[in-house]
């Protein structure tokens, strides 16, 4: 009698669903002392420090907003916003995504986990979507933070935009909510950077600090004399743009573009990991990164990247819309501000009194188009004259005087040139407001 073998068929391994597993990276991340000290902190010291600093006598005058914070509740976030976009976001992304694949390097643990999951790319989605929201929750918490605490130490009080205009309350609520979800954007560009670092450098502390890295950076190239296509295609302009939203009328264009670039930096470097991630050796428990590789798989790809920006930017704009000398959005330093249209910066000197009640928006300018000068406004504290560029001086006039030598009398000639010269010796000026605000909320145009 003969024994026949038959083989049984062996059901395939299936890997883990990617629920699972983002559940699963989500604990490990929150599990994480570092982790609960940054929700810690975001959700509590905001409102701390808005409620301190708005009962100070000394204010921030030198941050946007900051000179309001005893005003209204609205400004706290918005100076929180604004510490956020140069320091606390890029510094959040870095210590959450720049770590979240070299932690599994130090550790060892890549076998493992490739054992219980049984898919590198189910691996990789599950660990960008567990950074992604320990990241967004962070967002969330530093702007309900900042909110709660400039409205419990302030109140809910109108806003001062940045053109002078005046905000309503709910107006202004509307207007901060979406300066906050502006900056998700930006936001999601520096994680993707730190998702690339992280799978790029391996176990090496390079790749933890690789979005604060690229942060100042580009902080300091906004800072060089660089040409505005250039500006607007850095993935920081959208930390900036931002501001647009409290001008009259709301800059939306800015914002749009800034939005658009930081999606296209979060694309490009989030696909650049998952292909370095793809193509690592898990099998080598040596594995330290992709060394000198890293120039060529990562960082020429974005230096690729923000070359086409800049040209489509520039192919963009190129044309402007007719009736119109240039975008509205290309030079928002150089736009002129509501508060005077009647004549010319040379030629305009506005004056506002320190006694001018908070929030009262500056008079209008009467013109009259028949003459050459601007009939100054009589509402308010501001006063404006213009001049034509080169008046024609109007001819002299002879008057009679008592002479004390013969009693007699004898022309004097008066030259009214003269009589306006110490006027005209001082250099006139026009303060208008920058529409997106440098360190202070007013310059001089």
């Amino acid at each position: 009698m003969t024994a026949v073998a038959v083989a049984l068929p062996r059901a395939g391994a299936r890997p883990a669903p990617v629920r699972r597993s983002y559940r699963f990276e989500l604990v490990k991340l929150l599990a994480q002392w570092r982790i609960r000290l940054l929700i810690l902190a975001c959700w509590v010291g905001p409102a701390l420090l808005v409620a301190v600093i708005s009962q100070q006598s000394s204010l921030p005058a030198d941050t946007v907003f900051g000179r309001w914070m005893s005003q209204t509740g609205w400004a706290g976030p918005l100076v929180v916003l604004s510490f956020s976009c140069s320091y606390v976001l890029p510094i959040v992304t870095s210590l959450v995504a720049g770590d979240v694949f070299a932690a599994e390097d130090r550790l060892g643990t890549w076998r493992h986990l490739l054992v219980a999951v049984r898919s590198p790319r189910r691996i990789f989605a599950a660990k960008t979507l567990a950074s992604l929201t320990v990241i967004l929750l962070l967002v969330a918490g530093l702007a309900a933070s900042g909110i709660v605490g400039g409205l419990a130490a302030v109140g809910n009080r109108p806003l001062v935009g940045l053109d002078g205009q005046l905000l309503a309350p709910a107006h202004a609520a509307g207007t901060v909510l979406l300066a906050w979800a502006s900056v998700l954007a930006p936001t999601l560009a520096f994680a993707a950077v730190g998702l690339l670092g992280s799978v790029a450098l391996g176990r090496s502390p390079m790749g933890l600090v690789v979005p604060a890295l690229l942060a100042i950076a580009l902080q300091l190239a906004q800072l060089l004399p660089l040409p505005v296509v250039v500006r607007v295609a850095l993935p920081s302009y959208a930390f900036i743009a931002w501001r647009g939203l409290f001008t009259g009328p709301p800059q939306i264009g800015p914002i749009v573009v800034g939005v658009i670039v930081s999606l296209a930096w979060a694309v490009a470097a989030t696909a650049l990991a998952y292909v370095l991630f793809m193509r690592r050796d898990f099998t080598d428990a040596a594995y330290d990164g992709v060394g000198r590789r890293v120039l060529v798989q990562a960082a020429l790809p974005l230096a690729a990247l923000l070359a086409v920006t800049v040209g489509v930017i520039a192919v963009a704009t190129r044309s402007p819309a007719p009736g119109s000398t240039n975008p509205s959005w290309t030079a928002p330093s150089r736009r002129r501000s509501p508060i005077c249209t009647s004549c010319r910066p040379e030629s305009c000197i506005v004056r506002t009194s320190r006694r001018r009640s908070y929030g009262a928006a500056p008079p209008a300018i009467r013109a009259d188009p028949s003459s050459q000068t601007t009939e100054p406004a009589t509402t308010g504290d501001v006063s404006c004259r213009g001049t034509s560029p080169a008046p024609q001086p109007p001819a002299r006039r002879s008057t009679s005087s008592m002479s004390p030598q013969t009693g007699g009398t004898r022309p004097m000639v008066t030259d009214p040139r003269k009589s306006t010269a110490s006027s005209r010796s001082t250099p006139q000026r026009v303060m208008h407001p920058t529409p997106f605000g440098s360190s202070t909320d007013w310059s001089i145009c």
